[in-house]
């Protein structure tokens, strides 16, 4: 049996990944220890977003096995792991309502769901608040996601993701449309 230190926090054994008759990822495995950090380099088009997105249960693989926290996707609650595991990518911008304020984004992260069902308990505003006062995300609050900047969604997916205090935090092309006081602020 392995110790539970060196036990894979994410495991893909043999993913093939297929879309409208086009191979995307072929037989992909790959192993992320606790404490590794990896960055995922190459050309646009090679599979990136999608081996991430396929990682995280957006995006369901043709065949193979994807383990995360000792959990096997397709056999656990994808809700459950995603208040555990989160990533930010422009593929996850797209997919959120475009009328959703920095505050109803931030709130999303707190119940790992893409959109709101349900208002605000007292606790999600208080976090909320606190949060983005302590990240110097007041200004992005009331601003619909449809117009910000591509620096200010990235600094609210970014915090909407760091809210729920993840043990896996996957970035995808993080410093996107951000200055360098953006990049300065996301590094702190």
């Amino acid at each position: 049996m392995t110790a539970p230190e060196s036990r894979p926090i994410i495991s893909l054994e043999n993913i093939n990944l297929t879309r409208n008759k086009t191979l995307i990822l072929k037989n992909a495995n790959w192993q992320i220890h606790p404490g590794e950090h990896w960055v995922l380099l190459g050309p646009n088009g090679c599979g990136k977003s999608s081996l991430i997105n396929a990682m995280l249960g957006y995006l369901w693989p043709t065949s193979g096995k994807i383990t995360m926290l000792g959990e096997t996707l397709g056999e656990t609650d994808i809700f459950r792991l995603r208040h555990r595991a989160i990533t930010v990518s422009e593929s996850l911008t797209k997919q959120f309502n475009q009328k959703l304020t920095g505050w109803q984004i931030l709130l999303t992260g707190l119940r790992a769901h893409l959109n709101i069902w349900s208002p605000a308990t007292q606790n999600e505003q208080d976090t909320i608040a606190g949060f983005s006062c302590d990240y110097n995300l007041e200004s992005l609050l009331h601003k619909p996601m449809a117009v910000m900047s591509t620096g200010e969604r990235q600094r609210i997916l970014i915090a909407r993701a760091m809210l729920a205090s993840p043990r896996i935090l996957i970035l995808d092309e993080p410093y996107a449309g951000l200055d360098m006081a953006g990049r300065e602020q996301i590094m702190n």
